[in-house]
């Protein structure tokens, strides 16, 4: 299985969803990314050569690289955010890579409660009708929610004790939440 997860716009969690990813499906990371922190994927499994499976994290750009490495892909996985400028900076992808790319694409609205995944999700496929997509074997929407941040805690006025218990209930939860994710993805992969 070949992934690649991929956007022009930053900070819409590329690099986090390619490595929950590679540690969930065990396998190793193509950085791409120029410009990705070293120390992210100091822990992972480097994709080396002509390897028959990996999950390819891609920097916010376009260019032949990463046209190549779409290419070889399985599946390319299209994180966004609810924003109207990802939004916008996701249309502007999809509208570069659907014309040349034939295979599966998930478009994650990530960090998003269901109605801001739904409107990622309408906003989109406005942007999609007016793509003559049909060569594109499937298109799929997911969603990744937002998990309450425990910063805002107000530490002052709440014990230590109190805090850890809210910091682990939210750590639970994420990782329920991924582990979902990646269940749902690995059968739509397989199907």
């Amino acid at each position: 299985m070949k992934i690649t997860v991929a956007n022009i716009k930053g900070g819409v969690g590329k690099s986090t969803l390619a490595k929950i990813l590679s540690q969930k499906l065990n396998l190793p990371i193509r950085n791409l990314d120029s410009y990705q922190d070293p120390t992210l994927f100091g822990d992972m499994k480097e994709a080396t050569g002509k390897s028959d499976s990996w999950i390819a994290d891609t920097g916010g750009y376009l260019g032949k690289e990463l046209k190549k490495t779409i290419e070889e892909s399985d599946l390319v996985i299209v994180p966004t955010l609810p924003s109207v400028r990802d939004i916008v900076a996701t249309a502007s992808f999809l509208e570069w890579l659907l014309p040349f790319y034939k295979g599966k694409v998930l478009i994650v609205a990530n960090q998003s409660n269901e109605k801001e995944a739904k409107e990622v999700m309408e906003a989109l496929k406005e942007v999609l009708g007016n793509i003559d997509y049909a060569m594109v074997e499937d298109i799929k929407f997911a969603r990744i929610p937002q998990i309450k941040s425990v910063r805002s805690w107000d530490l002052e006025r709440a014990n230590w004790m109190d805090y850890l218990k809210v910091w682990n209930r939210s750590r639970q939860r994420a990782a329920e939440h991924i582990n979902a994710f990646c269940e749902e993805l690995q059968e739509w992969i397989n199907r």
